[in-house]
């Protein structure tokens, strides 16, 4: 979860540079070419870019593209939360048609996806995982015994917010994640699941695409104030995208989507707190974090 406090610090400083795309931009730009079901792979077949690499000189695949790397458990909680009636039983369906419409919609404004989920947890954050897996427990106690007195008292539960969408004691289903990647690999998404946490790697990558020549512009897309503290990337062509300020609308006369996004970048930070970028890092151990 990152440095307690730091993404409103940070919004409420302004230091974000907002930024809009659309489906008429992207109708605009070169088309790339189509890609095959197989081109899209899972993390034992999948070659990633090394850091300062780049890709092959020359190759039309990423000509004028543009990028999001998202952190995939980041994007399925944010997609989820405050949608769906959780203690229904998940609600899958509807939330595989969701995620289905809003990866199109970030596609038809021109984005290539490549999406990161976390693996094993590291061994340093395993206090921290005990921890936020004992709030759970006790916030499924919780619903689990108001849903049992509104029901003794022959009341309906989501009136009272017994858990439900907006309540404090949500709890994502523990099925959406596969079903999250049934989905993605069903619509040929460029994914991956990382040995261990994905944060790392989706900056890493987010860099490296912004640093390409042939890319217009490749942003790190999560919910974490980690990001703040990595590299990934200075504006016009990097950075990083908070969830939160991610709006994805589509007219209903013109049907033309537009993105909308807060975009912020390490050196801008780094410049509003009076340090040097390589101190962020210290900075973020100083205020807390999720090892420290």
């Amino acid at each position: 979860m990152g440095v307690p406090g730091l993404y409103s610090f940070f919004d409420s400083k302004a230091l974000g540079q907002r930024k809009s795309w659309s489906t008429r931009d992207a109708a605009s730009r070169p088309a790339k070419p189509t890609a095959s079901r197989s081109d899209s792979h899972d993390s034992s077949h999948r070659s990633w870019p090394e850091s300062g690499s780049g890709t092959e000189s020359g190759s039309s695949s990423n000509r004028q593209e543009r990028y999001f790397i998202i952190d995939g458990n980041a994007y399925i909680h944010h997609l989820y939360c405050g949608q769906f009636e959780w203690i229904w039983g998940g609600q899958y369906s509807s939330f595989t048609i969701l995620l289905t419409e809003h990866v199109r919609a970030l596609q038809d404004c021109g984005f290539q996806l490549q999406i990161l989920f976390d693996g094993p947890l590291p061994l340093q954050k395993l206090q921290t995982r005990q921890t936020r897996d004992t709030e759970k427990i006790q916030r499924m106690t919780r619903v689990v015994g108001d849903l049992e007195h509104y029901r003794v008292m022959g009341q309906d539960p989501l009136s009272h917010k017994a858990g439900g969408r907006g309540s404090s004691y949500f709890l994502i289903p523990p099925l959406v994640m596969e079903v999250a990647l049934q989905t993605l690999r069903s619509l040929g998404v460029d994914l991956m699941v990382c040995d261990g946490e994905a944060d790392g790697l989706v900056a890493q990558l987010a860099l490296v695409r912004s640093m390409d020549e042939n890319v217009v512009e490749a942003y790190a897309v999560s919910k974490d104030s980690d990001y703040f503290i990595y590299n990934t990337g200075s504006s016009p062509k990097g950075g990083y995208i908070p969830f939160d300020s991610l709006l994805v609308s589509t007219d209903s006369h013109s049907k033309m989507t537009t993105i909308t996004a807060t975009v912020y970048s390490q050196s801008t930070i780094a410049q509003h707190l009076g340090i040097k970028s390589q101190f962020l890092p210290l900075f973020a151990s100083l205020a807390g974090n999720d090892y420290l």
